[in-house]
């Protein structure tokens, strides 16, 4: 059923890609079809995709129920492994992507030298990747990605023959990604619905290997961390060191990597040899353009856009970010997690996209319940949030509704003990 599921809403998204009324002129060089709200995609289509999220979310709540508190068994790979790889083969069979980005992680890709993604040249990418210019520029807008995703970009589709091969590798390096995060949580818990929640999760192959979003290999990188702390402390700030040079923000997930793991000064050793690493590897491979792009994305982001907006987006996600330093240092300071605070690290990036709902798995995987409580509405939550189709107001009620969460529990329950 989940499987399909995922078959049916990448379907929709193509028919909503196919249906836009206003394509862009560029659109016949796409080797796979774009839906973004000034192209008008039909609004019904995202309605549809929104009914399907909340079955793939009963479907996986059932599925809890079903295996709760069952030990995860050898044999059941195989029976997890069936489904998990039908969703893989129609993820990277998708002909349709929401929004730009995986086009830019080509272009980025194409580039000769990895200071050249900070400080794009003013020259058209040759053949077919010539249609990324169209979509982002000449040059191309600076990269705000880490130095890390733009190495391992190029090593995977720098040497692609046309676009559209660089976009299928892209969509391929997602692939070991969401396995290792699947085999370590496997490792770690030993917890049967725990692990077919993640592994059989339609949204996990619909935003990380579908549109190839980077932030599935930051996470693997954290939970592995996460797992690691306790008896490897250098490997775990090593592997946050990581997966901050593909994203910034992850330098904070060390908080919680480091939680309960020792008397308090080690702790506090241990994040700041993390901050020195990822900000150091960060200007060393980066340089000072780099952060100057990150400057620029900051500012972008944050730039006035009427009174409506700041009285509305603007409050709800600086009370979600107020939960998420409470969390943060929650799980820093008293080994202890909310099942609900987690949600609110979408707001540690620049804006609050779906992609980065996945952010919290490694903190929520610090306790099974939270865990639990994380990976049932992802499915939901994602395609509410999408915002590739005319804005309906779906995704600030999202967020709004996070909050509401969030505090109420802050304020009326005691948080849960980290699990080794």
């Amino acid at each position: 059923m989940l499987a399909g599921s995922l078959a049916v809403a990448l379907s929709l998204t193509e028919y909503a890609a196919r249906a836009e009324q206003a394509p862009p002129p560029f659109a016949a060089a796409l080797p796979y079809l774009v839906i973004d709200p000034q192209f008008a995609p039909p609004t019904a289509v995202h309605l549809a995709l929104v009914a399907i999220g909340a079955l793939q979310a009963l479907g996986l709540l059932l599925l809890y129920r079903a295996l709760r508190n069952r030990p995860l068994l050898r044999s059941q790979f195989g029976v997890l492994a069936m489904p998990a790889a039908l969703m893989v083969f129609f993820a990277l069979r998708a002909h349709a992507v929401s929004g730009f980005d995986t086009y830019a992680y080509a272009g980025y890709a194409q580039l000769a030298h990895l200071a050249d993604a900070y400080t794009p040249p003013a020259t058209r990418l040759p053949g077919t990747f010539g249609v990324v210019n169209d979509v982002w520029g000449l040059p191309l807008v600076p990269c705000y990605y880490g130095p890390l995703w733009v190495v391992l970009s190029q090593l995977v589709a720098g040497h692609a023959g046309s676009l559209g091969t660089a976009i299928f590798a892209l969509r391929l390096l997602e692939v070991p990604a969401l396995i290792a995060v699947v085999l370590v949580l496997a490792r770690w818990k030993r917890d049967a619905a725990l692990v077919a929640l993640l592994a059989l999760n339609p949204a996990v192959y619909s935003l990380y290997v579908a549109n190839a979003h980077n932030d599935l290999l930051a996470v693997a990188l954290l939970l592995a961390a996460s797992a690691l702390a306790r008896r490897f402390p250098l490997a775990a700030a090593l592997g946050v060191a990581a997966a901050a040079l593909i994203k910034i923000p992850f330098a904070a997930a060390a908080l919680y990597v480091f939680a309960g793991r020792g008397q308090l000064l080690r702790r506090v050793w241990w994040i700041a040899l993390t901050a020195v690493l990822a900000l150091g590897l960060s200007f060393a491979f980066g340089g000072k353009p780099y952060f100057e792009d990150l400057v620029m994305r900051v500012h972008q982001t944050t730039a006035s856009s009427g009174l409506l907006y700041v009285l509305t987006a603007r409050v709800i996600k600086a009370g979600l970010a107020i939960v998420a330093a409470v969390a943060l240092l929650t799980a820093f300071l008293r080994a202890a997690v909310w099942r609900t605070a987690g949600w609110s690290f979408v707001t540690l990036g620049s804006l609050t996209y779906p992609w980065y709902l996945i952010w919290p798995l490694p903190y929520a995987a610090l306790e099974r319940r939270a865990l639990a409580w994380f990976l049932v509405p992802l499915p939901l939550l994602a395609a509410a949030m999408e915002p590739a189709f005319p804005h309906l107001g779906l995704g600030q009620g999202v967020l709004l509704a996070m909050l509401i969460a969030a505090a109420y529990e802050m304020l009326r329950a005691r948080p849960l003990s980290v699990e080794e």
